[in-house]
C-alpha cells in the first residue's frame, strides 16, 4: 500500500495508443491523480533488476524488449513476469538516474521535477511509493484520492507491480495497431528522434496482447487489471469512463471529459497528443479512423502482417487479406527499415530471420494443443495463453470492445 493507503494505479500501453489521453480524462476526476510519463528510467531500472540473474544477460539499459524469437528472450519475459517490484535495488541506482527522471517530469509534468527527489528506497516498490507521494504532497491530493502513473510500454510489468500493491490496479488500454503505427511514423513531422522502428513497435503492441491473455488466465491479477479501448473510449466517453470509475471504485463522473476539466502537464487546457498538428482542447473523435487517411498501403500490410491474427481475435477490420500479401515486398520492406536509423529497436535484426518468425506464426497459430514444440510455441507467441487466444481472445475485465 502506498502513503496514506492509496491504493496505487498503474495505466500502460503502447506509446501513440491514447495513454495520455486516459490519464489526463482520469485526472479530471476528483478523486484521481495522475502523473505522466515521468519515470521511464525506473521502468528501465525494473526491468534490469528483475532480469539480473537470467542468463545470458540483458545488457543494462538496453531498449525494451518485445521477446519475440528467441530463448534468451523468452527467459527475460519469465523472470518479468514472475518478478516483484520490491526485489532489492541498489539505492546507487536510484541516485545515479534522479537527474534523468527530472527531465522526464519536465517534459509531460513539469510541475513534478522536485518529486523526482522522492524516488528513494531499496526497491522498486519503494522508490515508486515515495514518488507517489511526492506528487500527492506537489499537487494537494485529497487523502481519499487514487495517485497513479500513467507510462508506456510496460505492460510486462503489471504483474510485478500488483504483486508490490495488493490494492494496486492496472489499465492497458489497446488501439488499432495500424493507428499505433501511423502515429509513430507521423512523428518524423515534428520529432524524428521519437520515431521507431516499424515492427518492433507492432510487436510491442502484438506483446501486450499477448500478455492480456497471460494476466487473463491468472483470476488474482486479472481482477485488478482492466482493458481501455481506445476507439470505444472515443465514440462514448460516458459509457466508458463510468466503467473505468466503477473499476477503480471511485464515483462516476460525468464531467470528466469537458474541454474545461482536462489539463495538460503545465495547467492549461488538454488538447489531444496528435502526431498530426495542433487540435482543439479535449476529446477529438475524429482520431480514431485518422491513420486511414495518413498510413501509406505498404504500411498498413506490414501492420497486418504483424498483428493480423490478433486483430482478428479482437474484432479489426482487415484491409488485406492473406491471399493478397505480397511476401516479397514484405521481406523488401523489413529490409529497408533494417537499413535505417531509428531511435529505438528491439527486432532480431536479421531480416529474413524477421520476415521467417512472422510467416511461421501464422501458418502455426491454429496447430492442435500440443502440436508444437513448448520452446518453438513461446518463441512465436511468447507464452501459451496467446495462442490459444487467438480463437477467442479473453481479457481481463474488459472496458469496452471494439464492435
Amino acid at each position: 500500500m502506498t502513503a496514506a493507503g492509496r491504493p496505487p494505479l498503474l495505466i500502460t500501453g503502447p506509446a501513440r495508443s491514447g495513454t495520455t489521453l486516459v490519464a489526463r480524462l482520469l485526472a479530471a476526476h476528483a478523486r484521481i491523480e495522475v502523473a505522466v510519463d515521468p519515470l521511464f528510467p525506473l521502468v528501465r531500472a525494473a526491468r534490469d533488476v528483475l532480469v539480473a540473474g537470467v542468463r545470458p544477460p540483458l545488457p543494462p539499459e538496453s531498449p525494451l524488449q518485445d521477446n519475440h524469437g528467441t530463448a534468451a528472450r523468452i527467459a527475460w519475459l519469465d523472470a518479468m513476469l514472475a518478478g516483484d517490484l520490491r526485489t532489492p535495488l541498489d539505492p546507487a541506482v536510484l541516485d545515479a538516474m534522479r537527474p534523468a527522471i527530472a527531465d522526464r517530469c519536465a517534459i509531460e509534468s513539469p510541475d513534478l521535477v522536485d518529486a523526482a527527489a522522492g524516488v528513494r528506497g531499496a526497491s522498486v516498490a519503494a522508490a515508486l511509493e515515495g514518488f507517489l507521494a511526492a506528487v500527492a504532497a506537489r499537487r494537494d491530493v485529497p487523502e481519499d484520492a487514487l495517485v497513479g502513473l500513467k507510462e508506456v510500454w510496460a505492460a510486462d510489468l503489471v504483474p510485478a507491480f500488483l504483486r508490490a500493491f495488493p490494492r494496486g490496479r492496472a489499465l492497458l488500454v489497446r488501439r488499432d495497431p495500424r493507428a499505433v503505427l501511423a502515429s509513430n511514423l507521423g512523428m518524423a513531422r515534428h520529432d524524428p528522434q521519437q520515431v521507431a522502428h516499424p515492427l518492433s513497435v507492432l510487436r510491442h503492441w502484438r506483446k501486450q496482447e499477448a500478455l492480456a491473455a497471460w494476466i487473463a488466465a491468472r483470476p488474482a491479477l486479472a481482477a485488478r487489471t482492466a482493458v481501455v479501448v481506445y476507439e470505444d473510449l472515443l465514440a462514448d466517453p460516458q459509457a466508458v469512463l463510468a466503467e473505468v470509475c466503477r473499476f477503480l471504485g471511485v464515483p462516476a463522473d460525468a464531467g470528466m471529459c469537458e474541454p474545461g476539466r482536462m489539463r495538460d502537464g503545465r495547467g492549461g487546457a488538454f488538447t489531444a497528443n496528435s502526431s498530426f498538428g495542433a487540435r482543439a482542447p479535449g476529446l477529438a473523435p475524429e482520431l480514431a479512423g485518422r491513420w486511414r487517411r495518413t498510413l501509406p498501403p505498404e504500411r498498413v500490410a506490414l501492420a497486418e502482417f504483424a498483428c493480423g491474427l490478433e486483430m482478428a481475435a479482437l474484432g479489426y477490420g482487415r484491409d488485406v487479406p492473406d491471399e493478397d500479401l505480397d511476401h516479397a515486398a514484405m521481406l523488401t520492406a523489413i529490409a529497408e527499415d533494417d537499413a535505417r536509423a531509428w531511435s529505438w529497436r528491439s527486432d532480431l535484426g536479421e531480416p529474413a530471420l524477421d520476415h521467417a518468425l512472422e510467416t511461421t506464426r501464422r501458418a502455426l497459430a491454429g496447430a492442435p494443443p500440443g502440436a508444437l514444440p513448448p520452446a518453438a510455441e513461446r518463441a512465436l507467441f511468447l507464452v501459451p495463453e496467446a495462442r490459444r487466444a487467438l480463437a477467442g481472445r479473453p481479457s481481463p475485465d474488459p472496458i469496452g470492445a471494439v464492435a
